[in-house]
């Protein structure tokens, strides 16, 4: 049993990074969009495979907004990637105000977990 548990990560992982080339081999502009980025997130890459199965569906927002934020996300991706369980019920909402959070991307994970309850609490409709 305690084999097993690995494996199927493995298998998960793999699952998703052939998903994610999958995306990216069917929407070329979105490789391309991302192929700049690369340098900066090798320091990450561990981290970013192990992300894969959460940051696939993703992957086509990702692409067409991480140049600008890059600079603002990358001193911190080793965090934002090792909290990537917490943050993915929040990731849609992330990704839609990147604007906003990217620049706060160091305070926010200063304080994520003084944080992360206020994230979970539902938001008023209409507002």
């Amino acid at each position: 049993a305690s084999v097993v548990a690995p494996i199927a990560s493995a298998l998960e992982v793999a699952r998703a990074g052939a998903g994610v080339a999958g995306t990216l081999v069917a929407e070329p502009r979105l490789a391309l969009r991302m192929l700049p980025h690369v340098p900066p997130m090798t320091p990450h890459w561990r981290e970013v495979v192990a992300g894969l199965p959460v940051l696939e569906p993703h992957i086509p927002r990702i692409a067409e907004i991480l140049g600008p934020y890059m600079a603002d996300v990358e001193p911190h991706l080793g965090r934002v990637l090792q909290r990537l369980d917490r943050l993915e019920p929040h990731l849609g909402y992330i990704l839609g105000h990147m604007g906003v959070v990217a620049p706060h991307c160091g305070a926010i994970m200063d304080y994520f977990d003084v944080l992360m309850p206020f994230a979970d609490i539902p938001m008023p409709s209409g507002g």
